[in-house]
Parts: structure tokens; sequence; C-alpha cells
């Protein structure tokens, strides 16, 4: 299980870069919104990843980042979910808060591959973005990626 999820992580750095690649390079075509989103998938699992670890650090979900720092966000969030995967059993349980302040118990893997579909989910999002913006949505299905 553990090289499955950590072929789903590489998919989804790999898949984000691909992501942001287009978007500094149609920065001036961008919709706000676009921008938002981006934001918002690296944002959560920045968020995810601190829950894992029991870290207590206040973020937005819905933060903005700069664009410029979505590629070195991406890298880090990269490196800290593989020594996540290296390290913790999937089936222990992290208890942590939502940004309401209810309290919730998962296992490692659920929350994994919570972020992995999420992220698929908003860069969903973004490429219907990128199309009404007349920029060319980039493949990210999973079987592209590994072929």
């Amino acid at each position: 299980m553990k090289t499955f999820i950590n072929n789903l992580i590489e998919y989804n750095f790999h898949t984000n870069n691909k992501m942001i690649d287009s978007l500094l390079t149609n920065e001036d075509k961008l919709s706000e919104k676009t921008i938002d989103l981006m934001s918002h998938t690296l944002r959560a699992h920045e968020i995810w990843l601190n829950r894992l670890n029991s870290t207590d650090v206040v973020l937005k979900v819905w933060e903005r980042i700069e664009i410029d720092r979505f590629v070195d966000l991406n890298n880090t969030l990269f490196n800290q979910t593989i020594e996540i995967i290296k390290s913790k059993d999937f089936n222990s349980i992290t208890s942590y808060k939502n940004s309401k302040g209810e309290r919730f118990d998962n296992t490692v893997l659920d929350i994994l591959f919570h972020v992995i579909n999420h992220s698929n989910y908003h860069r969903g999002q973004i490429n219907t973005e990128l199309k009404k913006s007349g920029i060319e949505p980039i493949l990210t299905d999973y079987i592209f990626y590994k072929r």
C-alpha cells in the first residue's frame, strides 16, 4: 500500500508542477479564481500535513499564495509527504480539529488519500478556468502520468 500511495503522491506532485508551469507561463491571462484555486489546493495540502504532524499552525484554507511561491511550496509539500509515508503507520489514527474547531479522528491513509483526491478535484476546476481564459487545459489523468 505504501508503494501505491507513494506513486499517487508523486503523481500529485508532478501534475501540480505541470499545472503551476502553465499558470506561470500564462500569468497575464489568469483569472483571480484560478490563482485562488491553486492556492487553496496547496494550502489545504499543507494544513493536512500539519495535522498529520500534530503541528499547530494557523493557516487559512482559502488564503491566497503569491503565484511565484507555488513551485517552492509544492516541492516542500512533496518532500514532507514522502517523509510521512516513510515514517507513519497508515492505520494509525490522527486526531485534529477542523477550521471550525470540531474534533475528528482519521487514519493516516484516509488523510493522504483525501489530499490526492482533493487536489484532483480542484485541478479540474482550474482546468475549467484555464479554458475560459483561452489557455489549453493540462492533462491531469493518472493514466497519462503512468504511460
